[in-house]
């Protein structure tokens, strides 16, 4: 009882509270040409857009490692999501970033480099790594290392990419957060599956969510290290112009963190969901 009225204050807290505040924050970052942020560190001053990001980042560690020890880490990841989509639905548009600054590709994947080790710190300072730990949201590093884990990971990041493709029509933040949070849940599912058909490889481990997580935060990390190459600096304009810049340009850094928190346990969810389902089913049968 105790735990459950924890959460909806964290919730309410998050939700109402330090979410606002974190978006407040980083509504003073502008971008070269003074317009609205939509990147900390694609700014009129870098070093200013990395001090609110590192404030961001700070309270956001904080309060999940807190969470993570009250409640549960599943909790924390979904409350870090919150403060995360604060900040990517009150930002400005990434075609208005490349619009000022025709490259800035480099310092968006070193964005969401940072925005993901800070969400893999949350983790790892809250995983215990004993029996009683949560094994589904618990990070291993070395586990991670291994050939399934590997897959799931790569899986997943590729399933990102490609929802925020196929969903990321505009730049505008709301529609950024729902291609992130749909390429979540698709990554969830695929490295899910994955997982699952390697099962005889993984022998006494534990079943992890950890490998999707990193793979969509990843996909933050590449999309714009592939957008240097396609459409490139020079045709990022005329994509811009036309209507066909990429989705997984038109998504900032840290919408790529909320989606991952938010999406991926529900994909994963899903398909364990099913498998019970089917192994209930047979049981009975």
């Amino acid at each position: 009882m105790r735990t459950h009225i924890s959460r909806w204050i964290f919730r309410v807290l998050t939700l109402c509270v330090v979410g606002p505040l974190c978006a407040s924050f980083a509504s003073g970052v502008r971008s070269i040409d003074g317009a609205e942020h939509a990147s900390f560190l694609v700014s009129q001053s870098i070093g200013a857009g990395a001090a609110v990001l590192a404030v961001t980042l700070g309270i956001v560690v904080i309060l999940g490692v807190v969470i993570a020890r009250v409640t549960t880490r599943r909790e924390a990841m979904l409350n870090m999501a919150f403060i995360f989509g604060w900040v990517a639905w009150t930002g400005g548009r990434m075609g208005d970033l490349f619009r000022a600054q025709q490259g800035g590709f480099v310092l968006l994947a070193i964005e969401g480099t940072v925005i993901g080790l800070a969400v893999m710190m949350v983790l790892k300072l809250s995983s215990r790594g004993d029996a009683d730990d949560e094994p589904m949201t618990s990070l291993d590093c070395k586990a991670i290392l291994n050939m399934p884990e590997l897959m799931a990971l790569g899986a997943a990041m590729i399933a990102a990419i490609a929802a925020a493709w196929a969903f990321g029509r505009t730049d505008l933040p709301g529609q950024s957060l729902w291609a992130t949070f749909a390429g979540g849940i698709v990554a969830g599912l695929v490295g899910a599956m994955v997982l699952k058909s390697n099962e005889k490889d993984m022998h006494e481990r534990s079943h992890t969510m950890i490998p999707m997580v990193i793979g969509v935060m990843l996909a933050g990390v590449v999309s714009p290290l592939i957008g240097m190459v396609s459409p490139g600096p020079g045709g990022m304009l005329e994509s811009i112009a036309s209507g066909s810049m990429p989705g997984w340009l038109a998504v900032s850094p840290i919408s790529w963190a909320a989606g991952a928190l938010l999406g991926v346990p529900i994909g994963w969810g899903w398909l364990e969901s099913t498998v019970a389902m089917q192994e209930s089913h047979t049981q009975t049968a």
